[in-house]
């Protein structure tokens, strides 16, 4: 098989609804004995003996055997004839099963315990995997029809799977080593418990060679049909029209004739751009393309990098603090990643608060919808949030701007018949593109809407 050379272009995380549930149960296995028990109920077995001849054969002292066979006998494990030998009582036999030749007695066990199981394959979560809230994920709406009866589903599944739920949480019974000794001999009680989410993170590769998209998870929940079936359905439905002339038109405005050149009538040349990245990175410029979200950690680097440089040298008194101005897209799947949201957290922490302004899109003063799930969506950097019209080159593009010292621009290319878009741009260090592109947003912003209102809405 031809191996092909994949770019990872962007990330999103998908919320698997989860349930935990509470079961009581009961398990009946066959337990090993302690030492002196099992030994002496081993040399019975071979045959009858004489207490002085056990203690001899262990090592015992006449007590220690005294003790032991007052208890054995005591448990009617042991039987003591008329002539003093013993032997075996028809319940200890029992204890030998078939060609085990060490002795296993029959112990009851009950025990409650809360386990997690996801609503789509309802495969067992491990205690240890992370859950949370679906907020900046695609959120993942299981069968009404299996939620609601998920109670019954989670007890099928446990009764399968009972002895891998066990092994996989170290589940231990006393005196019970293999659990495979462990049979469940009754489900009391199950009863719905929470609801969580688990996390999953889902990447989309370019194929350069091919000029394709290719979807990888490395979760194994992803491995069975149902989730990626229901992701499929998702994506199929958010996809939109291709957005070509948008990009090339904010490329022609930002002079961008690198990535202009790539563009061709079905949306994008990959191959053509990884070879002009490549012969690009050997060449200095002040200007440096990528592909790839900018928050895709080897374009992050690029990107954090220097503006560390910049608040190391105000920190030092050589100039002052820099100012970060992050513009979202018009883009729906622009914030489905924990990852992009803590790299914007950490720039903001890097500036400090006052430093530091995201730029959100909305669809005019009356869209309240749309405000409270952005309000919601950023948590803590709501703060550092303020709204604006849509519209800005036509939301495809996405900027982070430091005046006067650089800029990052990212065109959100949507191809014809994609689900996701592919993000590309440049960072550029060159001061009077900088300006260009402080001015064109600021322009923008300066502007009104169709329904003659300022761009600029305030506070999110």
């Amino acid at each position: 098989m031809t191996s092909h050379h994949m770019r990872t272009v962007q990330e999103i995380d998908i919320a698997v609804p989860v349930q935990a549930f509470r079961f009581e149960y009961m398990v009946v296995g066959r337990s090993e004995l302690s030492f002196i028990r099992e030994f002496v109920l081993r040399l019975l077995k071979v045959g009858e003996m004489t207490a002085d001849q056990v203690a001899k054969f262990l090592g015992l002292s006449e007590k220690d055997i005294r003790v032991a066979i007052s208890q054995l006998s005591s448990m009617k494990e042991v039987a003591i004839g008329n002539d003093g030998r013993l032997s075996l009582t028809a319940e200890s036999l029992k204890y030998f099963n078939g060609e085990d030749t060490r002795p296993k007695v029959r112990s009851t066990f009950e025990r409650t315990h809360t386990f997690k199981f996801d609503l789509f394959n309802f495969d067992h979560i491990h205690s240890s995997q992370n859950t949370g809230n679906p907020l900046r994920a695609i959120k993942l709406i299981p069968d009404p029809a299996i939620s609601s009866e998920s109670t019954s589903h989670a007890k099928q599944a446990f009764l399968r799977s009972y002895l891998d739920v066990f092994e996989k949480e170290l589940i231990k019974f006393d005196g019970i080593n293999n659990l495979h000794d462990v049979e469940l001999y009754k489900l009391s009680d199950i009863r719905k418990s929470k609801d969580h989410h688990v996390r999953i993170t889902l990447r989309f590769n370019l194929d350069v060679e091919r000029n394709t998209i290719e979807r990888s998870c490395k979760h194994k929940l992803y491995d069975s049909f149902a989730i990626p079936s229901t992701v499929n359905e998702y994506l199929s439905v958010a996809s939109e029209a291709d957005n070509i002339q948008s990009i090339a038109k904010a490329m022609d405005l930002f002079e961008d004739g690198f990535s202009l050149d790539c563009l061709i009538p079905d949306g994008f040349d990959g191959t053509g751009y990884d070879l002009k990245l490549r012969s690009e990175s050997s060449a200095k410029s002040r200007t440096e393309h990528f592909i790839g979200a900018s928050t895709l950690s080897d374009n992050w680097e690029k990107i954090y990098k220097p503006i560390k440089s910049l608040v190391d040298k105000a920190s030092s008194g050589k100039g002052d603090a820099p100012q970060v101005i992050w513009v979202a897209p018009s883009d729906r799947h622009w914030l489905q990643s924990e990852t992009m949201f803590n790299r914007m957290r950490s720039l903001n922490n890097l500036v400090k608060d006052k430093h530091f302004s995201l730029m959100i899109p909305v669809d005019g003063t009356d869209d309240r919808d749309g405000v409270r799930n952005w309000r919601s969506q950023l948590g803590e950097l709501k703060e550092q949030s303020e709204k604006f019209c849509s519209g800005f080159l036509d939301g495809v593009v996405e900027l982070i701007i430091v005046p006067e010292q650089l800029a990052v621009v990212v065109y959100h290319l949507q191809r014809p018949n994609e689900a996701m878009t592919i993000p590309l741009g440049f960072i550029t260090e060159d001061r009077s593109l900088v300006k260009k592109i402080k001015e064109s947003y600021e322009a923008y912003l300066d502007g009104y809407s169709g329904d003659l209102e300022r761009r600029m809405l305030g506070c999110l």
